[in-house]
């Protein structure tokens, strides 16, 4: 998933604690106790649990065990997101548990579905265009992956750039004082007042709402969520399909899928999702609702799940696009 587990910036030069994890200059081994180098192998020990998981999801969809493959994923999905909060409550986060999370997601979430999908729904019927659309969701999903670590290791260079640049900044944008005001009264000249009180602030405001909209999302659908797509549907009827309308339907959701992860549109980040008094009263039946119906067809609530979550990207977008359009039209 893109909890990817992200290396700690901080030294004793910038500021930070003796005790933060660097980049790494010098061998590590001399600057850690023993036990600290172990607690940095137990983020590393779970991706390797997630890794497992869904290679054995590989070797079930071979075998033509797809129910139990499909169940292989979803334990890969629940691994992969613990890894990334164990490390940050340890403090263990490094570039190698960052770059090895990924490679065990290209195998859980990309190789495995897309094996799955073949042996269940294409490898009777529709051998060879199986092999393209199975093989695009792989591409796709390593495409997203390695868009991610690039786009994070870009915020984190920005961050400590910008931290280093904040005091002269900050005195560069100090407003200048005017003899005609009154005791000294800090003004600030305007070329046009019209433009900045009006049409400017809520320039201002909405390119300040589209940046905390998409920091609080993921751009493209995150590879846990398309890999539970596949595997929720085929959880649903693990049956091998052999149905040409029903193969026809399964190869156009596997290319859906594949283009939504290298999209820009943004979907929803669960780790932001927290229940306040303002949507307890929708969030709680829903969660009510979910729960009876996990008890009653787990099967069906796992796919509904799963589509309602990949249905997100397209609804935030949607959103996000009619607030664009009611502040500036020119931007749509």
């Amino acid at each position: 998933m893109e909890n990817t587990r992200h290396q700690a910036f901080s030294s004793t030069e910038h500021g930070g604690s003796p005790h933060t994890l660097r980049p790494a200059k010098a061998p590590l081994s001399g600057r850690r106790s023993p036990l600290q180098r172990k607690v940095l192998l137990i983020p590393s020990c779970i991706t390797v649990v997630a890794f497992f998981s869904g290679f054995l999801a590989v070797i079930m969809a071979i075998r033509g065990n797809f129910e139990y493959a499909a169940k292989c994923i979803a334990m890969a999905i629940i691994f992969d997101g613990l890894d990334g909060r164990v490390a940050r409550r340890l403090n263990a986060t490094t570039a190698f548990g960052r770059e090895f999370d990924s490679l065990s997601d290209v195998v859980a979430f990309g190789v495995a579905p897309a094996i799955l999908l073949y042996q269940w729904a294409f490898s009777q019927t529709a051998d060879e265009f199986g092999v393209l659309a199975s093989f695009l969701f792989v591409v796709c999903c390593g495409a997203r992956l390695a868009r991610f670590n690039i786009a994070e290791e870009s915020h984190s260079a920005e961050s400590i750039s910008a931290a280093d640049d904040h005091s002269a900044d900050k005195e560069s944008r100090e407003p200048l004082e005017s003899p005609d005001s009154p005791s000294g009264q800090s003004t600030v000249p305007l070329a046009s007042g019209r433009t900045a009180s009006g049409t400017g602030s809520a320039s201002k405001s909405l390119a300040n709402g589209l940046e905390s909209f998409a920091k609080k999302n993921f751009q493209g659908l995150p590879t846990p969520g398309s890999a539970a797509a596949i595997a929720s549907a085929v959880y649903l009827s693990p049956a091998l399909v052999s149905n040409q309308l029903i193969v026809a339907l399964l190869a156009t959701y596997a290319i859906i899928m594949a283009l939504l992860m290298v999209s820009s549109m943004p979907f929803l980040s669960i780790k932001h999702v927290k229940l306040t008094q303002k949507n307890a009263k929708l969030l709680l039946p829903l969660l009510a609702a979910g729960v009876a119906l996990a008890w009653y067809h787990s099967r069906f609530f796992f796919f509904i799940g799963s589509i309602c979550y990949v249905s997100s990207g397209p609804v935030l977008e949607f959103l996000k696009r009619r607030n664009a359009r009611k502040y500036n039209p020119s931007t749509i």
